[in-house]
């Protein structure tokens, strides 16, 4: 009986029975970005992807004896567009682990020893534009000619990157754009804040032809130097 009557009273609604959900305002829904998306081709593939690159030289150290190479830990700032991705807003946000994008197949072309760190991360902005950010060791030759060492006690170093084998694209340029080296680093590596950079091509075997983009920097050698002449005279 007791139950009939309530089942018979007016249900009255009050404003403090709504339930909100509190959604991000930048949240984008990858699953509906990617639809018809195909992560084996870039945005426009018949055309060059144009990939702008930033490194940051966060530590160096000379290799041990007297080979003729730098150890470096770098972190490498890369974007591109990707205009199948552009969403409404006006801001960037983190692509989730696990998704499937075209991306660059970016490497370092002239170093005898390279490893990519478990450290990365890729954003996307409202434009379409990708930026992904990782972080690298490596090693760098230097050239120890005698007349460049006995003038100013310096040494050039090169770093060569580019594209593997211009993957899901007709070519993918490189463009170097911004470079940061340590300031403290140790009494045996000290940088020049000046450097070089050039863009070239090679062809390939595969008849691909792959844009290759080169940064020379220089290096303060005299402590070093000074340094293995003193070792040699004690060992001696």
């Amino acid at each position: 009986m007791i139950i009939a009557v309530l089942l018979s009273l007016p249900f009255v609604y009050t404003s403090s029975d709504d339930v909100i959900i509190n959604r991000p305002l930048n949240r984008v829904e990858f699953s509906d970005l990617l639809l018809e998306y195909n992560s084996n081709y870039a945005d426009e593939p018949t055309k060059s992807i144009e990939v702008e690159v930033a490194l940051n030289i966060e530590h160096a150290k000379w290799s041990t004896g007297f080979n003729k190479e730098l150890f470096l830990v770098i972190e490498l700032y890369e974007s591109w567009r990707d205009l199948r991705l552009k969403f409404t807003g006006e801001t960037s946000v983190n692509v989730p682990r696990g998704t499937v994008l075209w991306m660059p197949d970016t490497y370092f072309v002239n170093t005898p020893d390279s490893h990519w760190q478990p450290q990365s991360s890729l954003r996307l902005r409202y434009d379409g534009t990708m930026f992904r950010k990782r972080r690298a060791k490596l090693t760098v030759p230097c050239d120890f000619e005698l007349n460049l060492v006995l003038q100013n006690d310096r040494t050039n170093c090169t770093l060569v990157l580019g594209s593997f084998d211009n993957n899901g694209a007709s070519s993918i340029t490189y463009h170097i754009t911004n470079v940061s080296f340590p300031i403290d680093t140790g009494h045996t590596v000290k940088f020049s804040i000046d450097y070089v950079n050039s863009t070239t091509t090679v062809s390939t075997f595969n008849g691909e032809i792959l844009s290759r983009s080169i940064l020379i920097f220089s290096v303060d050698i005299g402590e070093l130097l000074l340094s293995r002449w003193m070792k040699e005279r004690v060992e001696f």
